[in-house]
């Protein structure tokens, strides 16, 4: 056969599979008609299937994905499979942190090799509703951001281990939280007292709220994701004998007591947590900074003038059930603040 007979198939050859499309030429094809199939095109396939092998090698190992390598992943992968794989990924570190904390087993069944109707493993209900255990799988299917799975991770350990703990309307205000919400909320813990209280914001800058990377738009914003109630004042007196205030994320209770231990009052002025908000901050993620624990003392301090400060270390950041147990240790009087007691 002379290279004017040859079949369109010598010249130009395709394969098509499950995977995609292949299109190679042959070493006849005219320049003109070559010059429309680039190289490129012949080596797509398998620079794809390349890419494909390492971020299946990296989910194996459960490693982090780099950014290039999810933006590949949201080009090939159906939305279904996508949904999944988010899914998949809170299950996992939820069912890490259950075994950290309570040896306990998987709280969700993932051996399904399939992606099943409802885009991800059942959940081992408990006393959790279907409304509850639908609308997480729904939601937390949807969500890309590192910190805001970790957060769906931890109210679904949490759920485990206390079925409850988290309404749904809990889940409607996660639904709408994004990285930059979050993170100002995990600030936040440093600051919350008896789980449900901050301190009242200023306007002046130098208010150590504001020193500590909570403005006045960052409270705003909190208050808009439906976690504080930051356009609103709230006032909290306490009197008793000895007047104990909760700072669960350094994982130390204060207290304040006069030299006479006469019953006396005090009252804090401040911003209330919504209902959302507390219970989200029975796991939000918190990294204690010592100058802020600091500020708080000082700021309730002020409500306090002639009684003794005491100190004591909470056992469990799930909070104290009898405060008379905890071991009481008498600041410094020479001192406002002293944190060191041990």
């Amino acid at each position: 056969m002379s290279e004017t007979e040859k079949s369109a198939s010598d010249l130009i050859r395709l394969r098509v599979d499950a995977t995609g499309l292949e299109a190679s030429v042959g070493s006849g094809l005219p320049s003109v008609l070559e010059r429309l199939l680039p190289f490129k095109s012949k080596l797509r396939r398998s620079v794809d299937n390349e890419l494909a092998n390492q971020i299946l090698s990296k989910i194996r190992t459960d490693n982090t994905l780099t950014d290039a390598e999810l933006a590949f992943l949201d080009g090939v992968l159906s939305d279904r499979a996508q949904k999944f794989f988010r899914l998949s990924r809170i299950h996992d570190r939820a069912t890490r942190l259950v075994r950290e904390s309570t040896d306990e087993p998987k709280l969700l069944n993932s051996t399904t090799s399939e992606i099943e109707e409802n885009d991800g493993p059942p959940l081992e209900t408990q006393a959790t509703s279907d409304d509850w255990i639908n609308k997480f799988r729904e939601d937390a299917s949807l969500v890309d951001d590192e910190l805001v799975q970790e957060i769906y991770a931890r109210v679904l350990s949490k759920e485990f281990q206390s079925p409850g703990a988290f309404s749904l309307r809990t889940l409607g205000v996660l639904r709408y939280l994004d990285y930059e919400a979050a993170a100002a909320f995990g600030l936040l813990q440093n600051v919350v007292i008896d789980r449900t209280f901050i301190p009242n914001q200023e306007s002046s800058k130098d208010h150590f709220l504001w020193k500590l990377g909570l403005s006045h738009s960052a409270l705003l914003m909190l208050d808009d994701a439906g976690l504080i109630n930051a356009s609103s004042q709230s006032q909290l007196t306490k009197t008793d004998r000895g007047i104990v205030f909760d700072l669960s994320a350094h994982r130390k209770a204060i207290a304040f007591q006069m030299p006479s231990k006469d019953e006396f009052s005090m009252t804090i002025h401040g911003h209330l947590l919504t209902p959302a908000g507390q219970q989200l901050a029975r796991i939000a993620n918190c990294e204690p900074k010592p100058e802020a624990f600091d500020e708080v003392i000082s700021w309730i301090r002020k409500s306090a003038a002639g009684a003794d400060l005491y100190i004591a270390d909470i056992p469990s950041i799930d909070g104290v059930t009898n405060y008379n147990k905890l071991d009481w240790q008498l600041a410094d009087p020479a001192n406002e603040i002293n944190t060191q007691i041990e």
